[in-house]
């Protein structure tokens, strides 16, 4: 299922990038809401490689609130799942 959930093959860059910019939208509204009001994360970084094997490799860094495992087996490895619009939030 998972190799035919899109027609793009490369559209899991866009949901890791979608995950990026929300955990770092909500780790700002987190530091500001704390009174910490200048707070912006540093920027994502997209890094991508080719290993000794051949390859490909991505990789996205975001400064965000991070995942607990239960968040990432509950809503990340879950088609149509989301942390944001849940009430564990």
């Amino acid at each position: 299922m998972g190799e035919h959930l899109y027609d793009d093959r490369y559209a899991f860059v866009r949901e890791l990038l979608q995950n990026a910019l929300d955990a770092s939208r909500h780790r700002e509204f987190h530091e500001r809401a704390a009174g910490n009001t200048a707070f912006t994360c540093d920027p994502i970084r997209v890094s991508t490689w080719k290993d000794k094997d051949g390859y490909h490799w991505v990789r996205i860094d975001d400064y965000g609130m991070g995942m607990t495992e239960r968040i990432i087996n509950e809503y990340l490895l879950k088609v149509g799942q989301s942390y944001y619009k849940s009430s564990s939030l």
